[in-house]
């Protein structure tokens, strides 16, 4: 059994209570609101999600900061996820870093903390 995925663009929710996941990774940027609604339910029932909030569609360009961290609390709060979830420990780059240069892929890796850190510091503010 595949224990984690992770899915380039917008994930197929409509088949996520038909795999044997235990985690999923996603790309924020392509979640929808139906999107968030759908992980919700999956969430809820024991599972984990990673979220992609550092885009990395354009190698060695980090989009603005503010962007990333009101895509990922609009569907952290849709789901329903509160100031006692780790979100430190699930937020991700959206994909891999390959492609990047040392020194850019070290700032999406800082950036990706620090989405982490204020995303937990505004659930926790409430």
């Amino acid at each position: 059994c595949i224990r984690d995925r992770h899915v380039c663009g917008a994930p197929q929710v409509d088949l996520l209570g038909h795999l044997e996941l235990q985690a999923l990774s996603v790309q924020i940027s392509a979640l929808t609101g139906s999107h968030c609604e759908a992980l919700a339910g999956w969430f809820e029932s024991g599972h984990h999600v990673w979220w992609g909030a550092v885009r990395t569609d354009q190698p060695d360009r980090l989009a603005p900061i503010d962007s990333e961290v009101h895509a990922l609390l609009e569907c952290l709060r849709r789901i329903g996820v509160d100031h006692e979830w780790h979100v430190n420990d699930l937020v991700t780059p959206a994909c891999g870093l390959a492609a990047w240069s040392p020194s850019a892929a070290r700032a999406a890796l800082r950036q990706t903390g620090r989405i982490a850190q204020i995303a937990a510091e505004e659930l926790a503010a409430g």
